[in-house]
């Protein structure tokens, strides 16, 4: 891995090259460094001790990839600390994609099925911790209405089993104090 490191800089320097005062052009370079940089940021991905520094290479990569991959890392964090400094850096270094990714991050949390009873579980929570991406800035308070709507509606729909109780729960515990008088 540090091999790919090393390239990943190199990439990102060569790529830095076509932008300078005098440009230096390097046919396929900038595929080459969004290849090398997304094994990196995979890699950065695979080791939890590492995740304060993805955000900084994700906000590199073209923004389709951007909507598409660092959503589904997102999901992965639990811990409300990680997740303010991870939504703060996203803020600081990708400020025009905040929104979206927070809202795909939420989103593909509340899609995800609930299928056996012990996991349901264990989804519904982690359905109902994901709004928590939503409620950092007043801004995204709109969405997250929205989100915590569509999973209420999930849980009273439920025609499997009564979700009345985790509904509850996830109004008293996941939500803001004053969120519903606020709505």
């Amino acid at each position: 891995w540090e091999g790919v490191r090393f390239l990943t800089h190199l990439t990102l320097f060569l790529d830095s090259l076509q932008g300078s005062s005098t440009p230096m052009v390097c046919d396929g370079i900038t595929d080459q460094k969004n290849a090398i940089l997304f094994q990196y940021v995979q890699y950065l991905e695979s080791r939890p001790d590492l995740w304060h520094m993805i955000t900084l290479y994700v906000g590199l990569l073209p923004e389709s990839i951007v909507l598409d991959y660092f959503p589904t890392v997102l999901a992965r964090v639990l811990d409300d600390s990680e997740r303010q400094i991870m939504t703060g850096q996203i803020r600081d270094l990708m400020p025009a994609m905040e929104l979206p990714v927070l809202r795909k991050v939420v989103r593909r949390s509340l899609s995800a099925p609930s299928s056996e009873a012990a996991k349901g579980d264990e989804i519904d929570a982690i359905k109902c911790n994901s709004l928590q991406w939503l409620l950092q800035k007043d801004e995204h308070l709109e969405d997250a209405l929205i989100c915590a709507n569509s999973l209420l509606r999930e849980f009273f729909l439920d025609e499997q089993e009564d979700k009345t109780g985790v509904a509850m729960a996830f109004l008293s515990n996941y939500l803001p104090q004053g969120f519903l008088e606020l709505v």
